[in-house]
């Protein structure tokens, strides 16, 4: 029973990429990095850790120690810690990790904020992305949402202030402006 097992897993291995040199499945990947989310979730962030380093070793070239960056990044943020989102994600591509960083830039309390600015700007950016993926469909919509919900104060005012009443000048006399009525 257990080698029939074992034979299944090997099958599944060699039918997947994995044992003939192509690298991991993308299948395997995501489940990695979801088991390490979870272990998070509940609090057993070692193990998760332990995740990303496995996550770090099984991807080749950059790609390892990038996605293994953003996992950690996104770990993070789900536990509420904006400075090392910031740094584990200050150089991330992908559009849900600019979104992480994007709130734990801006989020907070006023004067609690990292950098506001920056924040604003990745928002506008994945505000607009047209790009027809999974990653685009998961923030674009949040982050225009994100950006109403945010409008950018004018600079000078007290907040709250009414805003200036504009004046309207027309060359028209009087009598033709009863005339229009």
């Amino acid at each position: 029973m257990a080698n029939a097992f074992l034979a299944e897993r090997l099958r599944g291995l060699r039918g997947s990429g994995e044992g003939e040199g192509r690298g991991p499945s993308l299948r395997t990947l995501v489940d990695m990095v979801l088991r390490a989310l979870l272990l998070s979730a509940i609090g057993e962030r070692e193990d998760a850790e332990e995740r990303a380093v496995e996550l770090e070793k099984l991807l080749r070239g950059p790609a390892g120690p990038q996605r293994a960056r953003e996992l950690r990044g996104d770990m993070a943020a789900r536990e509420g810690e904006r400075h090392v989102v910031v740094k584990q994600l200050e150089q991330s591509v992908r559009a849900t990790a600019k979104f992480a960083l994007a709130l734990a830039l801006s989020g907070g309390k006023p004067g609690e904020q990292i950098d506001v600015g920056q924040g604003r700007g990745l928002m506008e950016e994945l505000g607009r992305r047209n790009v027809n993926d999974l990653e685009t469909a998961l923030t674009r919509g949040r982050a225009r949402s994100w950006l109403k919900a945010n409008p950018v104060k004018p600079e000078g005012k007290p907040e709250g202030a009414a805003p200036a009443k504009l004046e309207v000048k027309s060359d028209a006399s009087p009598a033709a402006k009863e005339a229009k009525l």
